[in-house]
């Protein structure tokens, strides 16, 4: 029964960030990068989940609202914009069955053991509280709101020190936005919400070496299959690295597209 549960909150979550991600993608994904839009919805999807909360928060309402408000309104325009265009898979194998099956070898281990504990949480809560306490607070209280740091309890004293540096960071808002959306504490939510972001980092690699390093499709995914390889491998997700994760995902794509334009001014 937990393997359903498990199997259907994976399932829930890619099919929230493609939703979030499609009608964006539709709109800024022009021109050689046209031919990824389905690949690149859920990465894009990331954004507005990260970045709308953060501004909510800074008005002085929670992210369980922020996030509510970004997820209904990227998806209202995917709603509007998929039926005029609906989505579908370039040929030229531009979106190779294999992709799949890298994202799936991606998230595997996470939900291997996820599935051998029998509950949906963190199994290394210790490296991963730097982002499940921020996110946890940010769920229920706005950046505004002030944090008085009791040196008896750690929590207090870690939202203080993150609160003194500004440290709004994105990947906060994100975890909290989604384990908003699902009404779960962050710590239950991201360890499943590692793998998921994680399982997206071959798509990336793919993107890039088709695009921004003119690799023919098999060198391109012979490429993201090692980097699905090295992440089931070293196992990042589960050592609280979702901000690693992150940047690196956006910042393959973005030597992709800095590539890709310098050789079409070239």
């Amino acid at each position: 029964m937990f393997f359903l549960e498990l199997l259907l909150c994976y399932l829930v979550i890619y099919i929230g960030l493609f939703l979030s991600g499609w009608g964006i993608s539709e709109i800024i994904c022009k021109g050689k990068t046209a031919a990824y839009k389905v690949l690149l919805s859920p990465i894009i999807g990331i954004l507005p989940l990260s970045i709308i909360p953060i501004y909510f928060s800074l008005l002085g309402l929670n992210t369980t609202i922020g996030g509510g408000v970004a997820f209904i309104l990227s998806v209202s325009l995917t709603m509007y914009l998929m039926p005029k265009k609906p989505p579908f898979f370039k040929q030229r194998g531009d979106h190779s069955p294999l992709l799949l099956l890298f994202i799936l070898l991606s998230a595997f281990p996470s939900f291997v053991i996820i599935l051998k504990s029998g509950h949906l949480t963190s199994t290394l809560q210790s490296y991963s509280a730097f982002v499940t306490i921020p996110a946890d607070y940010f769920s229920s209280f706005s950046y505004l709101e002030k944090v008085f740091p009791d040196f008896d309890k750690p929590i207090t004293s870690t939202l203080s020190d993150i609160f003194e540096h500004d440290e709004i960071l994105a990947h906060f808002f994100f975890v909290s936005a989604v384990s908003g959306l699902f009404g779960l504490p962050a710590y239950k939510i991201y360890l499943a919400l590692s793998a998921v972001v994680g399982s997206l980092l071959p798509v990336s690699v793919y993107i890039a070496c088709r695009e921004g390093f003119s690799l023919e499709e098999k060198p391109a995914l012979l490429t993201s299959f090692l980097a699905a390889i090295n992440y089931s491998f070293y196992f990042w997700a589960f050592g609280g690295q979702l901000p690693n994760i992150m940047g690196i995902v956006f910042l393959i794509l973005a030597i992709e597209i800095g590539r890709a334009s310098c050789r079409e001014r070239g």
